[in-house]
């Protein structure tokens, strides 16, 4: 069975709240044999974008971070409406994770113990937030 998790990303998700007029989704496709996860990200309106990351955590507390799913770049980009397109490997693993196989982030996800944090310029703690669901 094809797994799928998404993301809605709001300055709201914050720890502590942002307001802004930023949005986003993040969408992840798991492959048939679980060695890559696909990710798509779509941000709207964010000025001077440095980073995606996801993170380890629950909804309300901060968590370390597990991969980049964009930059580090500096200076940040300003976009009206951006699409970010990838894979995570286990490769890709930093933090608590790194040197694991993909399948503990996927089980950190499936706990509800995983989030997308979007970085600014503006918001270095972070912009954007949204913990990453299971699609049913």
């Amino acid at each position: 069975m094809l797994k799928q998790f998404l993301c809605r990303l709001k300055g709201d998700n914050e720890v502590s709240p942002v307001h802004t007029r930023a949005s986003g989704t993040t969408e992840f496709v798991l492959s048939s044999n679980g060695n890559k996860l696909h990710y798509r990200i779509q941000v709207n309106n964010v000025r001077k974008l440095t980073q995606v990351r996801i993170h380890i955590g629950p909804a309300g507390k901060n968590g370390p971070a597990a991969a980049y799913l964009f930059g580090n770049i500096n200076p940040g980009i300003s976009i009206n409406t951006g699409i970010v397109t990838g894979n995570i490997t286990s490769k890709d693993l930093i933090g608590p994770l790194q040197g694991m196989p993909l399948s503990k982030l996927i089980e950190e996800i499936s706990a509800g113990n995983a989030y997308v944090n979007v970085y600014s310029e503006f918001c270095t703690g972070g912009e954007l937030r949204g913990q990453i669901d299971p699609i049913k």
